[in-house]
């Protein structure tokens, strides 16, 4: 009984194979390979049936776009319909922050180093481990006074007075004075651009978040 039941599905196996047009692709991989290449081109030639198709301008179409054309609005209304390109923000020069009452006129290297010794005099007394917040050592009473410390702590660090420490997980960024120029330290070691934001919010915030420690 079990081997008529298989008989049978072979039967039906064939039957289906057959009216599909079935092919084994290993007979038609040796047909191929059989083939020289000038008679598979030829059977790919009449098999290839390409689609055309053809556009033509029609009176229609030439009026379509002699309406449009005619309809269109001059180039100096349509020029009015975009805004005006933004301007690019550009680096300021220390001439430009001097002119703005962010720096002063005094030496450079004299600020510089004034700023130094006050690092390393508050690092002491109001941080811990030699180091202390970045945005408590350069907020100020106003805006433009902290710009101008955080300008020149940028200098601090990368002429090798002091360093920063990034505390990811804290949120945290700390400033840490070196005792001495660590310039030839510095040449040895990959440099990291450390990227800062100082906008009005942010000072505002530690303003009145100082304010409620007093």
């Amino acid at each position: 009984m079990q081997r008529l039941f298989i008989i049978e599905l072979q039967s039906e196996w064939i039957k289906s194979r057959s009216t599909s047009l079935y092919k084994d692709p290993f007979l038609l991989e040796d047909k191929i390979k059989s083939l020289s290449a000038e008679k598979i081109l030829e059977i790919f030639l009449k098999a290839w049936h390409p689609i055309i198709e053809l556009e033509q301008i029609t009176i229609h179409s030439l009026a379509e776009a002699l309406r449009y054309w005619k309809n269109l609005p001059p180039i100096k209304e349509r020029w009015s319909e975009f805004p005006p390109p933004e301007p690019r923000a550009e680096p300021a020069s220390r001439e430009e922050l001097i002119k703005e009452k962010i720096l002063s006129e005094k030496g450079f290297s004299e600020e510089l180093e004034a700023l130094w010794n006050e690092l390393k005099l508050r690092a002491r007394i109001e941080g811990s481990s030699g180091k202390i917040r970045y945005w408590d050592f350069i907020g100020a009473d106003t805006y433009n006074e902290t710009v101008y410390r955080a300008y020149m702590t940028s200098f601090l660090v990368t002429y090798g007075y002091a360093e920063l420490e990034l505390h990811p997980l804290e949120m945290e960024i700390y400033v840490k004075p070196y005792r001495k120029q660590a310039e030839r330290r510095r040449r040895r070691q990959q440099l990291i651009s450390v990227p800062i934001a100082i906008s009005y919010e942010d000072w505002r915030r530690w303003k009145e978040a100082k304010n409620e420690q007093k």
